[in-house]
């Protein structure tokens, strides 16, 4: 009789012990994914940040070099300048773009064509980014109308809307 005491109390103990160690680790399974995914939103919250400012700056730049020329004041060192700072007050911008089809910005690709520091032909074509020492440098654009490397420029220009492509490598000196 004592011995069969012994035994159910034993088993009891055991039984115990194995279901709180079963809730145990189901508690913190759950508290695990609940983490997970709080992790999982904020992080793809903050990615959503930095696409939405990436778009916003761009849409700012593109809207205000679109003014210029309308407003019959399309001028290259002007929109030079306006390029320039966009990459400049967002330090986490690797580069930034300002691409314009053949005489639309200012009608004056012949008048640049031939020009140091301009296109070949004359077109407004620049970018800008960051040299070895972090200051804003400004270049002409190269490859943009070359599939792949220059799918940045020419996807927007076949569906007519914005496109964010996926990230892709290039050679950058900085």
């Amino acid at each position: 009789m004592l011995l069969a005491g012994i035994v159910t109390i034993g088993l009891g103990f055991a039984i115990t012990i194995g279901l709180l160690i079963w809730q145990s680790t189901q508690q913190q399974k759950n508290d695990a994914q609940q983490y997970l995914t709080k992790t999982a939103y904020t992080n793809s919250y903050l990615v959503q940040r930095k696409l939405d400012l990436a778009l916003t700056v761009a849409r700012n730049l593109g809207q205000s070099v679109l003014r210029l020329r309308n407003s019959g004041h399309a001028d290259r060192d002007m929109a030079d300048t306006l390029l320039k700072n966009a990459l400049q007050n967002n330090p986490d911008f690797l580069s930034m773009s300002l691409a314009w089809e053949p005489n639309a910005f200012d009608g004056n690709d012949a008048q640049f064509a031939g020009q140091a520091e301009h296109y070949p032909n004359g077109r407004y074509v620049r970018y800008v980014d960051r040299n070895t020492a972090g200051n804003v440098v400004l270049h002409n654009l190269t490859d943009y109308e070359t599939p792949g490397s220059g799918d940045y420029y020419l996807l927007p220009c076949k569906v007519k809307q914005e496109v964010v492509l996926e990230p892709y490598l290039y050679p950058y000196k900085a």
